[in-house]
């Protein structure tokens, strides 16, 4: 959220990281939340089944879950180039370490606020 960069290309170089920000990340993820929350609710109530995709799915095998999208809409698969786009992966060791973190201080919140 920080850096404002949400894809890149292959070429592009990764930013730097910004400061560890707590507060930040757990308003985002409680955001996160709430929000996904609110849009089961709206596909419950107007009884529609969504089709979930993980990213990480989309990452392994794009040209996999593309198939599937083109099944759930009952439209032609058909060639493509599955790598048309390529996309970096921006998770390094760093946001792992960030995401570790958060955990950790997000359990520890949990124990002094009981």
């Amino acid at each position: 959220m920080q850096t404002g960069v949400w894809h890149m290309s292959i070429a592009a170089e990764q930013p730097s990281w910004p400061a560890f920000d707590f507060e930040g990340i757990r308003q985002e993820y409680f955001s996160v939340c709430a929000e996904e929350n609110l849009w089961q609710l709206l596909f419950e109530s107007s009884l529609v089944l969504p089709l979930d995709i993980a990213y990480e799915a989309y990452l392994g095998n794009r040209g996999q879950v593309i198939s599937s999208i083109c099944s759930w809409l009952g439209a032609p698969d058909g060639d493509r180039d599955d790598d048309v786009l390529p996309i970096r992966v921006m998770r390094d060791e760093t946001s792992l370490a960030y995401r570790h973190k958060f955990w950790r201080d997000i359990q520890d919140a949990r124990i002094h606020h009981r």
